[in-house]
């Protein structure tokens, strides 16, 4: 019983000693946020979160929390790249905007079906100007 303790504890103590000698992996390959952290980018991280608590606000049938204010940020907030600020940019994100005025004036029984025009929005804009979270955003969609 001793022997089999002792084996077990030497066989433990080199698998703790491995993982601390190990070199770390390399994480770039993995990542998260291409864009990284631009004005842009971290209001449509923003975006993203408050779109799932608004889903889940209008499905109770509870009055969302209104973040039109804080998004009108989309307007002039800095993009990653200086390119992506184009007139059409500025249009989508000009009709985005009004979408998301309409959730709070939509009476409740269409507020659902509002929301999901909000998110459409987002679905095209990112369809001509950055492809890349296309699929996160079509999650955002609520199911009827």
């Amino acid at each position: 019983m001793k022997k089999t303790f002792l084996l077990s504890l030497i066989i433990f103590a080199s698998a703790i000693g491995y993982q601390c000698t190990r070199p770390a992996q390399n994480t770039a390959t993995t990542v998260k946020y291409p864009n990284q952290d631009s004005e842009l980018a971290l209001l449509m991280r923003e975006m993203e979160t408050e779109s799932i608590a608004m889903r889940e606000a209008i499905a109770k049938g509870q009055e969302p929390k209104d973040v039109r204010t804080r998004f009108e940020a989309i307007l002039t907030a800095k993009s990653t790249e200086a390119s992506m600020k184009t007139p059409a940019f500025q249009a989508m994100a000009k009709n985005y905007l009004k979408t998301l005025d309409a959730i709070y004036t939509t009476p409740q029984a269409e507020r659902m079906e509002q929301y999901n025009l909000m998110i459409n929005d987002c679905m095209n804009c990112h369809k001509a100007q950055c492809p890349g979270p296309l699929v996160r955003i079509k999650k955002l969609t609520a199911q009827k």
